[in-house]
């Protein structure tokens, strides 16, 4: 982060706490500090919760408590428990003493102890005469879709916002350990709130409507990179949890696209990406207008090929970017030059980019699988360089020829063991009818697949369906055939019971909603 600001390391604790947040969305997700009951439960604790929310809470309280007082602390917990054990007491403790003046340790616990994601209600108070506040009231993030979650938690959670002062910002921070609070914003309204400075807290922000929009309009110009990222990770997790609405995403998305700025830009990739699986059979060429609206002008900027002295950004963003394009957006240039570099590296794996090898393939096969699924499945046998047999196998599981994908499936039953390249099959196919040829295979070949994968990816058989036609015997295959096996166990069947019951409120919410946008656009 110090050494290379072009390679734009301060955002990637954006990208960490989304992850985080999307995992613990679910009603079934487990604690940082989680009991081990089970064999089971030791594979699970190597997860997104682990990593991604546990850098994340550490952040929101290093932030909250300084870095150098932070710091300060970390190297006295380190010396006094040098070639010793510790436990996560001990640390909070040594927070505890470096800070005095902040309970750090007790709200470091409510964070690590209990499941979940803080809902943070913002509302803007600004009584006539009176001085600002934002009214602030938590509450567990329980998507549509979810399972009821019993009882009542809270969190002592640090909050600090940002209001304009002059051409400048000001900051106002407090520490909310109650299910309501009020922080104090000064004498004057202020035009706008920016709900969670730097990104660095572990909360969803919910401002309400009109702040929403002030926010938009006209604070988003005054708002760092990582800030608006993290605005748009929590407003899209409230639209796909049913606490907002889709049109405000909908609404965005010109503004992302044109924006010029590759994080932005990526944004606009991920919305459109997690779109397309409601798009009606119909409406197919509707959406793939909006594809070439919102991100068509920078895929023809950025292309297939990389460019002398590009950013680092948008290196990496094309990779995400051209499938789009090529496959939803249904551009003809970028479908076509994904299939002759898809042909180019059939022939000679160098003359494609190794960071463009799985992109370059997945839109071919998805553009064209005809042209391209039998070469690669003919290579893929006599292939000796493992990452090219990954980004085979991963390209072919994308495809969307139900013939293909049944003879790319039936490699699994020849393999013995299966190698770890090869589970890629068993990843999510891009659409409904896939995924449900994707269960058919596995519900049927169960038996054969259990002895031929190796444990460690026997959690892998676990996939589900998005269509409540199939819920039922989904789950029940789940968690009648694989949930009792030592590597897989409870929690991994029921979070991917919920993940499937969610997927299901998704879309039937939605695909309304896109479906309206897409016969109004002209």
């Amino acid at each position: 982060e110090k050494l290379y600001p072009d390679m734009d390391a301060d955002l990637e604790p954006i990208n960490t706490r989304e992850t985080a947040l999307a995992n613990d969305s679910l009603a079934s997700a487990r604690r940082i500090r989680q009991p081990i009951t089970a064999e089971a439960d030791m594979g699970a604790a190597f997860d997104r919760i682990t990593y991604s929310k546990g850098a994340t809470v550490i952040r929101m309280f290093e932030r909250w408590i300084g870095p150098d007082r932070f710091q300060k602390a970390a190297r006295a917990y380190l010396h006094a428990h040098a070639d010793g054990n510790a436990t996560a007491a001990d640390f909070l403790a040594a927070l505890d003493h470096e800070m005095g003046d902040k309970p750090v340790g007790a709200a470091f616990a409510t964070f690590l102890d209990q499941p979940g994601v803080p809902v943070i209600a913002m509302e803007l108070s600004c009584p006539s005469g009176g001085p600002a506040s934002l009214e602030l009231a938590q509450s567990r993030h329980v998507p549509a879709g979810a399972a009821p979650v019993s009882g009542e938690q809270r969190w002592q959670v640090p909050i600090c916002v940002a209001v304009p002062d002059g051409g400048k910002r000001e900051t106002h921070c407090t520490l909310l350990t109650e299910a309501t609070g009020e922080l104090a914003l000064g004498k004057t309204c202020p035009a706008w709130v920016a709900p969670n400075v730097d990104g660095a807290g572990y909360y969803l922000s919910s401002l309400a409507p009109e702040q929403l929009k002030a926010l938009l309009e006209r604070g988003w110009a005054r708002l760092p990179r990582g800030e608006r990222l993290a605005l748009l990770t929590d407003l899209d997790i409230l639209v796909d949890g049913g606490k907002a609405d889709l049109g405000a995403v909908l609404a965005l998305l010109p503004r992302l696209g044109t924006s010029g700025d590759p994080y932005l830009l990526e944004e606009a990739v991920t919305r459109l990406d997690r779109l397309a699986r409601f798009v009606a059979p119909d409406q197919q060429d509707s959406f793939a207008r909006l594809v070439r609206d919102t991100v068509g002008r920078a895929g023809k900027r950025i292309g297939w090929s990389p460019r002398p002295h590009e950013k680092l950004a948008e290196a990496r963003l094309r990779g995400r970017l051209m499938p789009l394009l090529a496959v939803e957006g249904q551009d003809r240039a970028a479908r076509a030059r994904a299939v002759a570099l898809a042909h180019q590296w059939t022939a000679d794996h160098h003359k494609v980019p190794e960071s463009l090898w799985g992109p370059v393939l997945t839109a071919a096969v998805r553009a064209d699988a005809k042209a391209v699924v039998p070469d690669l499945l003919a290579r893929v046998a006599e292939e000796p360089d493992r990452v090219a047999q990954r980004a085979i196998y991963q390209a072919v599981a994308m495809g969307q020829d139900a013939e293909l994908q049944g003879k790319a499936l039936g490699l699994l039953l020849t393999a013995d063991p299966v190698p770890p390249e090869m589970v890629q099959l068993l990843t999510f196919p891009p659409d409904i009818e896939r995924q449900a040829s994707l269960f058919d295979f596995v519900r049927e070949h169960a038996d054969d697949l259990l002895r031929r994968l190796p444990e460690d990816y026997q959690r892998t058989l676990v996939v589900n369906v998005c269509d409540p036609g199939r819920r039922e015997q989904v789950a029940s295959f789940l968690k009648s055939k694989l949930e009792p096996l030592p590597k897989i166990g409870t929690l991994s069947v029921t979070q991917k019971v919920e993940s499937m019951d969610q997927c299901i409120a998704r879309r039937a919410t939605q695909a309304p909603a896109l479906a309206a946008f897409l016969s109004g656009r002209k």
